[in-house]
């Protein structure tokens, strides 16, 4: 009877998980089309150097969010008990937390644009600043959205900010032809995000703080302190670096190689961050679910992001050539070496919800300091010899260094190696084999566009045979879990 209960009780989670992840699923789907759109219009419009300045701008606000992360609302996702005598105290601190860091970047841009040779985007640090300012005001209830798996309203929270985003992007880089357009896009869609957090939840927070509230949550978030700085690091070191020695030209060409190369594991990592960690949470004392849970995501991810790294690293030059332009060649090989980091990216990640989630953060943390330690002993003589491509060879090293972390995963979900590979071989079997299919369309002698899209088509129909051959055979791999969301669809669990 109680074995039946249990797995009732599983069944139910892994619905909610599903029709939860629906919607964030397509959510991400309409999010990156959107920003796709945003991307390739304004590439075609500004060349590289425009995104190397605006690059900089990011960064800049990405250092001192780094350096002031306080990893409450991770705490609060991750706290079983009640959470509504919390978040008054976390609003506050939040727009305390928005409000300095846009002073100080304001007060720094000038010293940020002297060490990058770049006076332009001074004004441009001080205007965007004021999107912490507003990113802080942000209705804190949302917070439950996530907690309790319900990501319909945040869902179309994220997508209304990003349409807007893309209207007045697109409109300002016709009007300006310069990285302002992406300034004030990025600035519209913080505060449009923001505006409807109070229209989605009906919760009105309070200039209230306790400190003894704030203490509790510290205690957890610490680490994801912790971890937002050497995470910093490992995102935005490479950036720094190349952009102070080889310029904001070949810093543009760089990110926007970065970009499409990690679309998959950026993606797939937000997707498992956004879901997976609450559901983790609330298992995290039975280590049979939570091993099977971890598997079956595990089995998931690896399902999208093998073929999509695959493709985009041997359809690289078309790729660059149809959709960005012959100004962005130099960034095709960047690409191929920066998807392996993507690949190995989107692997590690699996790991780090299930650390947050079971309480023990610090393992993602240790796991990104590796990572950065790696980068920095490597990024001087390999930019230094190889330029971009040796900058994007000294990611793919750090990332490879997480492995041995990453591993630890295995005890703390009680698996095994064997359950590891029977969940990865279905997909790494069926990726490969739409090498010789992306190959064979490059013979022809059609334009750019074309090649693109028969390489496309022939990758995805050949990656959905097998994998719907050895579902059928082995009854395992991606086609077992369309499957089952046909049934949960219907209502059936």
């Amino acid at each position: 009877m109680h074995n039946q209960k249990q797995q009732e009780t599983s069944d139910d989670l892994y619905a909610r998980i599903v029709k939860g992840g629906g919607y964030v699923l397509a959510g991400k789907i309409g999010d990156r089309f959107i920003n796709f759109i945003k991307i390739i219009i304004i590439a075609r419009l500004l060349p590289p150097e425009e995104f190397g300045v605006f690059g900089i701008v990011i960064l800049s606000v990405a250092t001192i969010l780094a350096f002031s992360q306080t990893g409450f609302n991770t705490a609060l996702i991750q706290h079983n008990k009640d959470i509504k005598g919390y978040l008054d105290t976390v609003w506050v601190a939040e727009i305390v937390r928005g409000s300095i860091i846009s002073f100080l970047l304001i007060i720094a841009s000038p010293m940020i644009g002297w060490f990058f040779n770049a006076p332009r985007v001074i004004p441009l640090i001080q205007i965007i600043s004021f999107s912490l300012v507003i990113k802080g005001l942000t209705n804190i209830g949302i917070v439950y959205f996530i907690k309790d798996l319900e990501f319909k309203k945040i869902t179309y929270l994220e997508l209304i900010s990003q349409l807007i985003s893309l209207i007045i992007g697109v409109f300002l880089a016709f009007k300006l032809r310069s990285a302002w357009a992406l300034v004030w896009a990025s600035l519209s869609g913080e505060l449009v995000r923001c505006l409807l957090s109070y229209k989605f939840h009906s919760y009105r927070p309070k200039l209230s703080f306790n400190i003894s509230y704030a203490k509790d949550l510290f205690t957890f978030g610490r680490w994801m302190f912790g971890s937002s700085i050497v995470i910093f690091f490992a995102l935005n070191g490479d950036n720094a670096f190349l952009g102070k020695i080889l310029g904001i030209g070949a810093l543009g060409i760089y990110q926007m190689a970065f970009t499409i190369s990690n679309t998959p594991a950026t993606e797939i990592t937000n997707l498992i961050s956004s879901i997976m960690m609450p559901a983790y949470s609330k298992i995290q004392t039975d280590k049979q679910r939570l091993g099977k849970l971890y598997l079956d995501v595990f089995e998931i991810i690896m399902a999208i992001t093998i073929p999509l790294s695959i493709f985009i690293g041997f359809a690289a030059t078309e790729i660059i050539s149809a959709i960005l332009g012959k100004k962005w060649a130099d960034a095709v090989i960047p690409l191929q070496i920066l998807v392996i980091a993507g690949f190995i990216r989107a692997l590690a990640a699996t790991a780090g919800p299930v650390f947050t989630g079971t309480g023990v953060p610090k393992l993602d943390f240790f796991m990104n300091v590796i990572r950065v330690l790696v980068m920095a002993i490597a990024i001087y003589p390999l930019t230094y010899y190889g330029g971009i491509n040796g900058t994007a060879l000294a990611v793919v090293l750090s990332l490879i260094a997480t492995l041995p972390i990453w591993k630890k995963v295995i005890s703390v979900t009680n698996i095994n190696w064997k359950d590891i590979f029977s969940r990865l071989w279905p997909s790494l079997f069926a990726g490969i084999l739409i090498i010789p299919g992306i190959l064979a369309c490059k013979l022809l002698t059609y334009s750019s566009h074309v090649i693109l899209l028969l390489e496309s088509f022939v990758a995805v129909t050949i990656y959905l045979f097998f994998t719907w051959i050895i579902g059928i055979k082995f009854q395992t791999g991606l086609y077992v879990y369309i499957s089952r969301l046909f049934i949960i669809a219907k209502g059936k669990v």
